[in-house]
């Protein structure tokens, strides 16, 4: 609403004669380090239950203009290096403090494929450089263009292909070497564990059925998935994605074999669901990640 983007704008100016007025040219940096994915509140969960980074940052450029009034995200790919971007609607070139937090907001998009303290090479600002440019230690060690048409990190291309930390290895397989569920607070790991469990077997079991093995109603089941910000299909991707790529790992195994192997009929579906979640052909993907 119009209101909204009041408030937004008022908050900003706020931060900035802060900034201003206390002489920390970095304010934005400081106060955008201490947040994490978790802070993002349900588009952080949203964004944690997703596949691979590639899945994240389309499920976060089509869910931030809900989350943030006034603001448009997308994605521009590249062969090496790709560029995650961020523009508001009526920032002003001098609103140094909300373009330093974005980037850091986009940062952390990135972290939940790359390590902890991933940071990026190239920064491109909205902003202008102000008078103080030099003195932000978050700047002195990358490229940084200022006054853009928007604000943008750049990143690793092949990082697009990673899963996101939620569905690493470890936790796709080393909690399902066993069949039996034992009492679980988190339903939704719990039905992570039992796909994860059937998949390796040649089967997924559908929502009835996990719900009978898990312990709950298929009501329940469904709650628990809404409140994480997740759904049955998306997590039943995530294990088939899992299970695909340590499959590729081995050179012996032809495509349609993993495609087969992962619950997919037809080879083609498995193919364009796997470039769908990675941003690459199941071959591409193995030639780039076993290079």
């Amino acid at each position: 609403s119009g209101d909204g983007m009041i408030v937004k704008k008022q908050a900003w100016h706020f931060f900035e004669d802060v900034e201003r007025r206390e002489g920390i040219p970095s304010l934005g940096f400081l106060d955008g380090d201490t947040i994490s994915i978790d802070d993002l509140g349900s588009l952080g969960r949203t964004l944690q239950r997703a596949v691979t980074l590639k899945d994240a940052i389309d499920t976060f450029v089509r869910l931030v203009p809900a989350f943030a009034e006034g603001n448009n995200c997308w994605l521009q790919r590249g062969q090496e290096v790709s560029w995650l971007w961020c523009s508001t609607r009526g920032l002003a070139r001098s609103a140094r403090v909300a373009d330093h937090y974005t980037i850091v907001v986009l940062r952390e998009v990135i972290r939940l494929a790359a390590s902890g303290d991933w940071e990026p090479s190239a920064i491109r600002l909205y902003s202008d450089a102000g008078k103080s440019s030099t003195r932000i230690s978050q700047l002195t060690d990358k490229q940084v263009w200022f006054e853009q048409d928007a604000t943008g990190i750049a990143f690793p291309s092949r990082l697009l292909g990673m899963p996101v930390a939620a569905s690493s290895e470890s936790n796709a397989f080393a909690q399902a070497e066993e069949l039996e569920i034992v009492d679980s607070t988190n339903i939704v790991d719990a039905l992570h564990t039992v796909l994860s469990s059937f998949i390796k077997y040649g089967a997924l079991q559908n929502v009835e059925e996990a719900a009978e093995i898990i312990g709950v109603s298929r009501v329940s089941l469904y709650r628990a998935l809404k409140a994480e910000g997740a759904s049955y299909r998306r997590l039943s991707e995530r294990v088939r994605f899992d299970l695909a790529r340590h499959l590729l790992k081995d050179q012996s195994l032809s495509v349609k074999q993993v495609s087969f192997a992962v619950g997919y009929a037809h080879q083609t579906s498995f193919v364009r669901s796997f470039r769908q979640l990675s941003g690459y052909t199941p071959t591409e993907f193995r030639h780039i990640y076993d290079s």
